[in-house]
């Protein structure tokens, strides 16, 4: 078996599932952009201190939300949306990523720029 391994490669290792500390730690203070792993933005999210958070998809006006840890998820509430959004944050050597609980590895969203910069909140949003 380790013969087999060794001619084949060795498979690389997954980054665990950050918890809700270690996760807080990573973002709080940050606005991140997530994109699709074929490089598409797929939206901004702006992480507050106390859990609090900011999203906002290309073109659209920004969501006031809260996440909480659940395990080894992290569970979002976006005002005006029905229901928590949970997901499966992890960071290895190369990348933070994001998977939404339940949805195949193939739409795994990968961090690919972070600031310290509020986001912007054009139009009606009072936050702007």
């Amino acid at each position: 078996m380790i013969g087999l391994a060794l001619l084949l490669g060795a498979a690389p290792v997954a980054a665990a599932d950050l918890v809700a500390p270690e996760f807080a730690a990573r973002v709080s203070g940050r606005t991140i952009a997530w994109s699709t792993a074929d490089g598409r933005l797929h939206g901004m999210e702006q992480y507050l201190p106390g859990g609090a958070v900011i999203w906002r998809f290309p073109g659209e006006t920004c969501m006031q939300g809260r996440w909480q840890g659940v395990g080894t998820r992290i569970c979002f509430t976006y005002d005006g949306l029905p229901g928590t959004q949970c997901w499966h944050f992890a960071e290895s050597a190369d990348a933070l990523t994001a998977l939404a609980e339940g949805a195949p590895e193939e739409e795994r969203l990968v961090a690919t720029g972070e600031s310290r910069v509020p986001l912007a909140c054009p139009g009606p949003w009072l936050g702007s």
